[in-house]
């Protein structure tokens, strides 16, 4: 027999909705059923399946109140042992009247339950859903909506909606082990389709010469809410006894269609390409002219390419450019930069200055601080932030800020200290050693978490995935980096010269290592990191790398992965003065502990009061590094779209006050630190 599952069912009352109900609890699931003004119905059919031996409760409140249903919801969510993992989106009301004598309430109260409705109800529980990452979702449509009908405008819109949404939403939630499909009935034996056509007009209208039954729609349902159905999604399928669906758009002329099609999707996407690394440059240049790193400029460039600015300014433009083609093409270009570049960055780690004497303890100790006070700060603060749900959804949360909080931005950094002439001086050369360990850990720390996110706390689970990345790291260092260490030797590699056998070698194994976590459960960007990690010691491929790939994928990757970003980050929707408040209070925790590690670390180890300031503010550079944190968190479900734009903001606010606070510091220090003795090599 199947798990039991939680299950909601909106507008449970009805006579549709009573056989979703039934079906769902005699396959074993705990049903929640909703109703609205017919709450004594609902209370009734509870009881009746209680009786029969089904587990079941009633669940009153009204899906067009926004706010309203929100709370009903994250109580039941906070109450529950688990999330609601099967939910029927079936509420929906006829108001039905030729188009040219139709009210404007007749209008909105139909829309309104059906495509208000839908997000209120769905949007509260679809992050707790990709948290368990098992769900199914069934929006019941209607036929009206595929072939039309007279005196339904406003129900066939409603409906129509409700099946682009499905299409929409089932491409988001995919590859998080949830479906969503539509059942679209046509006349029913029952309900509303009863009073609504005679025997006659029935006979001539369906091929099949009588009317469905709400059993039949609810066996359908049934089965696209099972474990076999794991695979069919984004679907809208009619229930209609052969009722034609209307004109289809043909595939006639394949070949000329799908060439066009290809054609048209390849335009979008060049266009998009075209303006994205266009407007990166401009951003670059522009971060540049105020003494800022070029990434500075690239990532605010992708944020406001977004909804946050382009989208908000010219809606139409935004939509057409971005919103056009399909989402996949950029997706996969943003995910494979970053694999390329997580690989440049685990490259790049200089792990030769923990081995100096003199600076290991103040490297540590600074490390460690920079880790443990924000890290202890963001899982305090995440675990009260809103919106509340269960305690495994909390401690997701808190986690992944928490390792927000922790993170610095090496590759920045590293900028940041060139432009400053402190990349030889003992300040610098502390500050970026703290810097890499500190990321070393912080990635392993948010491989870690995902690795608990995505096994739902489920301890064995866990422990498999644990063990699986631990036998990874070893396989990784023990057999492939001395076979690629070797390959390396022998390909005459050198500054300025990647040959062309040793890139597609290097490119194979990226790929094999990132699909390699993929499988595992922790994300493909984990396995570009260890691939570039195991090769850190190479000097000379470390440089041919830089020069002939490094900047290829600065250019034209990372304004892909800042964009992404920008897509998903929506200013605009902070639109309280609660939101803020908690934006404010990210901001300054999150810079307040990584400041204050720093610093009274730095002072242990000897630096003056101005050098550990400096120390406290390069520390607390956070830029990329953060985004690549907070996309994973976004991607797992584990923080919502507000806290997703919260932690954005505060990754550009920590990033872009470094510099100029660096600039102060160094004219009231007596030596700037470009001339502060350079360390000796040992």
């Amino acid at each position: 027999m199947a798990a039991q599952r939680r299950a909601l069912v909106t507008g449970g009352s009805g006579a549709l909705g009573a056989a979703l109900c039934w079906r769902l609890a005699r396959a074993g699931h705990f049903v929640y059923v909703h109703a609205h003004r017919q709450a004594a119905a609902a209370e009734q059919l509870v009881a009746a399946l209680r009786a029969e031996g089904g587990a079941a409760e009633p669940l009153i409140f009204d899906v067009t109140d926004g706010a309203g249903s929100r709370a009903v919801l994250e109580a039941l969510l906070e109450a529950a042992p688990a999330p609601i993992q099967i939910l029927i989106n079936n509420a929906g009301v006829h108001e039905d009247a030729v188009f040219p004598g139709m009210a404007p309430e007749q209008w909105h109260r139909v829309i309104s339950v059906s495509v208000d409705g839908f997000y209120n109800v769905t949007q509260p529980l679809i992050l707790p859903m990709i948290r368990s990452r098992w769900g199914r979702i069934v929006n019941i449509s209607s036929v009206s909506a595929l072939i039309g009908n007279r005196g339904q405008v406003n129900y066939a819109a409603a409906k129509g909606a409700l099946n682009a949404a499905t299409r929409a939403l089932s491409l988001e939630v995919a590859s998080r082990g949830i479906t969503v499909n539509a059942v679209a009935p046509g006349i029913l034996s029952s309900g509303m389709g009863a009073a609504a056509f005679d025997a006659a007009t029935i006979k001539e209208r369906v091929p099949m010469k009588r009317a469905g039954s709400a059993e039949e729609v609810a066996s359908l349902v049934g089965y696209l809410v099972s474990e076999e159905a794991g695979y069919l999604t984004g679907q809208v399928i009619s229930v209609s006894g052969g009722i034609a669906e209307g004109p289809k758009i043909m595939n006639i002329g394949a070949a000329t269609s799908a060439v066009q099609q290809h054609e048209h999707v390849l335009f979008l996407t060049l266009l998009e390409l075209a303006i994205i690394v266009a407007a990166g440059r401009i951003g670059g240049i522009a971060a540049r002219r105020v003494h800022q790193s070029a990434a500075v400029g690239e990532i605010v460039i992708g944020i406001l390419l977004g909804p946050s600015l382009f989208g908000w300014v010219a809606p139409h433009a935004f939509s057409f450019v971005f919103r056009s083609a399909p989402p996949a093409p950029l997706e996969i270009l943003s995910s494979l930069g970053l694999i390329l570049l997580m690989f440049q960055i685990g490259l790049e780690f200089d792990f030769t200055q923990l081995a100096r004497g003199a600076n290991r303890s103040a490297v540590l100790r600074i490390a460690v601080a920079c880790l443990v006070l924000p890290f202890a700060s963001g899982l305090s603060l995440g675990l009260f932030l809103p919106p509340a749900g269960d305690a495994h959804a909390r401690i997701d949360t808190a986690l992944f800020v928490a390792t927000a909080f922790s993170i610095t931005a090496l590759p920045i950094l590293g900028r940041i200290m060139i432009d400053f002439g402190m990349n030889r001086s003992r300040l610098g050369v502390i500050a970026i050693s703290a810097a890499a360990l500190n990321d070393v850990v912080g990635w392993l720390l948010l491989a870690l978490i995902t690795t608990l996110t995505v096994s739902n706390f489920d301890a064995r689970i866990f422990g498999l995935r644990v063990l699986l990345v631990a036998l990874f790291a070893l396989v990784c260092v023990y057999l492939v980096r001395p076979t690629l260490k070797r390959i390396v030797r022998r390909s005459g590699v050198r500054p300025g010269r990647l040959p062309a056998n040793l890139l597609g070698a290097l490119l194979v194994v990226i790929f094999l290592g990132a699909m390699a976590t993929a499988q595992i459960g922790i994300f493909a960007i984990f396995g570009g990191f260890m691939m570039g990690v195991i090769l850190f010691d190479e000097a000379d491929l470390v440089a041919a790398w830089r020069d002939r790939v490094g900047d290829f994928v600065a250019v034209f990757f990372l304004p892909i992965f800042f964009t992404y970003t920008g897509l998903r980050t929506f200013i605009g929707g902070l639109d309280s003065a609660g939101d803020w408040g908690w934006c404010v209070a990210i901001v300054v925790l999150a810079s307040v502990s990584k400041l204050a590690g720093a610093y009274f670390a730095a002072r242990r180890s000897g630096f003056d009061r101005a050098e550990s300031t400096m120390l406290g503010f390069m520390m607390n550079t956070r830029a990329l590094m953060e985004l690549i944190v907070i996309n994973v968190g976004l991607d797992l479900g584990v923080i919502s779209s507000k806290l997703f734009t919260m932690l954005v903001i505060m990754a550009i606010v920590s990033t872009v006050i470094t510099t100029p606070v660096l600039r102060l510091l160094e004219k009231a220090r007596d030596t700037p630190g470009a001339s502060a003795p350079p360390v000796a090599p040992r």
